[in-house]
């Protein structure tokens, strides 16, 4: 789309309705891109996944108070991706041709605030853990504006965090070390039904801390 300067949604279009004769037969042009997706926890997952998932909910709506296009990102956003939701950047009106489009928002499962898709009971806590000479923590909920902060050191770090992370019970949790250097952490992030973990070195520049990357990975 970039290089065609087309919206993303008419090449789309485009490619959905059109074939190529190959010397192994006729296939959809779609056929040739890429249907893959990277979910939080970093597992490569289909486009029809996401398709089924959508199709899902809508058939399963109320009729009468069909979902809103923020109800479907929390939906998906619940099942653990990331959602980047894209705008138009001025009035259509004034533009002469493409409309100019960005994201103007990523929506993830620790960042959700649509109190439709929000329980009343629980917290939907984001929790960043940076681990150092002593291990950090640090979470939110963007719902109620609450921020807290927590140093663990001395012995045993790695059961004290597992004990913290079960009393807050958060949805999402970022942090410096990937899978290779914390098996356990992520290990607890899988068994934990509706928890996702995604490692953000390289993606984010912050402050070394937990406070540091919970607000830069917030502000991205």
């Amino acid at each position: 789309a970039k290089i065609t300067g087309f919206d993303i949604s008419t090449i789309s279009r485009v490619v959905n309705s059109k074939y190529v004769q190959t010397h192994f037969g006729i296939y959809s042009l779609k056929y040739f891109f890429s249907e893959g997706l990277v979910a939080n926890d970093g597992e490569e997952v289909s486009t029809r996944e996401i398709k089924t998932i959508l199709t899902t909910s809508i058939a399963e709506e109320d009729k009468r108070k069909p979902l809103t296009d923020e109800e479907l990102v929390t939906v998906l956003s619940q099942k653990g991706y990331k959602v980047a939701i894209a705008e138009q950047l001025a009035d259509p009106s004034t533009v002469k041709g493409i409309v100019p489009r960005d994201v103007v928002r990523i929506v993830t499962p620790g960042t959700v605030v649509s109190s439709a898709m929000l329980s009343e009971k629980d917290n939907n806590y984001l929790a960043a853990v940076y681990f150092d000479d002593l291990t950090d923590i640090s979470w939110c909920d963007l719902s109620t504006g609450e921020f807290c902060a927590s140093h663990i050191g001395g012995d045993m770090q790695s059961e004290r965090l597992i004990e913290t992370l079960v009393r807050i019970a958060p949805k999402e949790i970022i942090t410096n070390l990937t899978r290779e250097r914390a098996p356990w952490l992520y290990d607890y992030a899988q068994h934990t039904d509706g928890l996702y973990i995604s490692c953000v070195n390289g993606r984010l520049s912050y402050d070394k801390s937990a406070p540091g990357m919970l607000l830069a990975y917030l502000k991205d």
